[in-house]
């Protein structure tokens, strides 16, 4: 079973598991709300190796310098989105993922929208 699969089963599952009105309770008495019970170990796994993969082979160093930090170095590298959406999977899988965006919508009360997958956006 693919890890999208593996996700949406999980989802799923979660309906009887009284996680999501859990979470959704919190967050609207705080404001905000732990969601790490969403994703499985497997997932989590995917998601790590094909960013680290990702960042390896098509990311770009950018050494930045920000006032509020008091000019000091910061260090990273970033990948474009439509870099992402070219030679990753489980990434643009996972944005692409109805029953995440349903169990997010279950958390906040509100529906989520589909993140802007359009290359031309990066």
């Amino acid at each position: 079973m693919n890890t999208t699969a593996l996700l949406t089963a999980h989802l799923a599952g979660l309906a009887e598991t009284g996680e999501l009105p859990h979470a959704y309770r919190e967050f609207r008495e705080s404001g905000f709300t732990t969601t790490g019970f969403l994703g499985l170990e497997t997932v989590t796994a995917a998601v790590r190796a094909e960013a680290e993969a990702l960042i390896t082979s098509h990311g770009t160093r950018r050494e930045l310098r920000f006032a509020e930090t008091g000019h000091t170095p910061r260090r990273m590298r970033n990948v474009r989105r439509s870099e992402i959406h070219r030679h990753g999977a489980v990434i643009p899988a996972l944005y692409e993922s109805e029953s995440l965006r349903q169990a997010l919508a279950v958390i906040t009360g509100e529906p989520v929208c589909a993140a802007p997958t359009s290359p031309s956006n990066s």
